[in-house]
Order: C-alpha cells, then structure tokens, then sequence
C-alpha cells in the first residue's frame, strides 16, 4: 500500500488525466473497436488471433478474481483514495488486474506479430503505462499489475506459439469447437457454483458472467463463419469497408444497449446479451453483409459454402 500512497501524495491533474488516457487504452471500447475493424475490414486472421488470445488469458485472469476474491485497496486500507473518476471502470475483485491483463494480451498480440523493434518497444511501453495507471488511480496494487501481466503475456506467448507453429492445423475443426464449448460449459458451471454457494457476491461475479457469455458467442461465431460463411475483406472497396465498420459498430451497440434498457442487468442477461453481441457481430452480421455485397454490388454465386 505503501505505493499507492505515494501515489496520491504526487497527484496531480495533469498525472491524474494521463493515467485515466492509459487507462482507456485497456478499455472494453477500444478492444472492441479494434477487433470488428480487424474482422471486418483489414485482417480477419489476425482479428481472431487477438480475440481468442485475449479470451484465453481473460479466463485465466478472471477465474484466479474468483478464487482469491481480493478486495479493492481502497477497501483493504482507508488510507488509500482512488480517483472517484476512476471508479466506474474498477470493478470486481482487485487481485490480479483486469486492465492489465487486457493490455498485456491486445498490445502483447500486436508486440508478437510485428517485426519492427521499435513499435515493439512502443507497444510494451503501453502496456506498462497502463500497469503503472492502475497504480496511480489507486485500483490496484502492484501485485496485482504484476500479476495480470505476467499471466497473460505467458498465455500470449503460449497461444501465439501455438499458431505458429501450426499444431492448430492438426485438429479437426469440430474438435476444437468441442473443446471450446467444453471451457464454455466449465466456465459456466464454475460461476454458478460459485455464486449459488455465496462464495461469490452478484456485484463481483458480473464480469465473470459477461465472459461467459462472450466465450459462448465467439466459439460459435467462428465455427460458423469457418465452415459456412468464410467472410472476406480483402473483396471489398473502401466504401464498403466504412460503411460495414459504421453500420456494424452501431449495431453492436445497440444490441448491447438495448437488451440492457429492457431485461436489466442480471447474471443471466449479461451472459445472452454479450452472446448475442459476439455471435452477430462474428457471424450474422458479415453473413447479412456478404450477402448484400454479392446480391447488389457484385453478381457472384452463393455466400454460403455447399
């Protein structure tokens, strides 16, 4: 905590707005952002590359939040003042860091697959930037950056190797989407134990569940546009690259929007609505899209393989 403390002893605006700038660079809005532009519009390999690495060390990071179930520093001390601003975004447990995680794995995907040393520095200053903002705000501790950061670069490293050395080719694809609904179906009953026995409270449980919900959604939008859609960018003028990127982004948030404003949020709606959100965005939406642009922009045989 001593850190922490020092922290706020140099607090500042200018530090203050600085930190919360590196924050949002770890934030949901910025990923997802990112993520449809790749699928969409730019790469669609390396689109999927940085959601399922991303997935895989989300799991590990939010799985070990609900085991160790470590509260907030502003909780475990009344020494420490976050950033009221700050807040909102520091949600469930403390122990190890969400933000980090999140920005060791995006940032950590692109440090892996490009080859210039100093974008590669870049991209790792950012990611420690982000650790050390979390500091600053007061969220986290340095155990818990620390610890974000270390599991999720090792799980980047371990996902990446993994491609590219090609063992993925080796599976069959229904094997692997066997696999990943299996983690869906444990991630699921995990929660649930876990909840219904008390052991965790509904407030921190929520990201948890969103995760569920994501990992249903995006296992099964990737098997379906693998083996019924097959979705291309590189087909696709500018135009329509803005108008898909535009179109699909206020699509996306007005399912995630909408469902909110109407059902509530529950564990339960959490889990469908950012199921929803993924399955349309991976899959229905490239799908309508495709089927547009082959009808009225180009006069190509069937989106859908036979």
């Amino acid at each position: 905590m001593e850190v922490l403390e020092f922290f706020q002893d140099i607090r500042n605006p200018i530090l203050t707005f600085f930190a919360r700038l590196l924050s949002y660079a770890a934030s949901e809005v910025l990923v997802v952002t990112v993520v449809c532009a790749l699928i969409w519009c730019i790469d669609k390999k390396l689109g999927y590359r940085l959601v399922f690495g991303f997935y895989f060390s989300a799991i590990c990071v939010w799985s070990i939040k609900m085991i160790c179930r470590v509260p907030r520093p502003w909780v475990r001390s009344k020494n420490i003042k976050p950033v009221k601003a700050a807040l909102a975004d520091a949600t469930g447990y403390s122990f190890p860091s969400g933000h980090t995680q999140s920005a060791s794995a995006f940032y950590g995907t692109f440090a892996w697959i490009v080859k210039n040393a100093y974008a590669q520095v870049a991209l790792i200053a950012v990611i420690i930037g982000v650790a050390w903002s979390r500091m600053y705000l007061c969220v986290h501790t340095p155990l818990d950056v620390s610890m974000g950061f270390l599991i999720s670069i090792v799980v980047i490293y371990a996902f990446n190797d993994f491609l590219d050395r090609g063992t993925y080719y080796k599976f069959k694809i229904e094997a692997i989407l066997f696999a990943l609904m299996f983690i869906s179906l444990c991630l699921t009953a995990f929660g649930v134990i876990c909840v219904k026995t008390n052991y965790v409270d509904t407030a921190n449980a929520t990201d948890f569940f969103k995760m569920i919900g994501i990992s249903y959604g995006v296992s099964l939008g990737w098997y379906l546009d693998k083996t019924k859609l097959d979705f291309r960018n590189d087909n696709k003028s500018i135009k329509e690259k803005i108008v898909i990127y535009i179109v699909g982004i206020l699509l996306v948030v007005a399912i995630k929007s909408g469902i909110k404003l109407v059902f509530g949020e529950t564990l339960l709606c959490d889990v469908v609505r950012y199921f929803i959100v993924m399955i349309v965005a991976t899959f229905f939406y490239p799908l309508a899209f495709e089927n547009i642009h082959n009808k009225y922009l180009k006069n190509t045989a069937n989106v859908i393989k036979s």
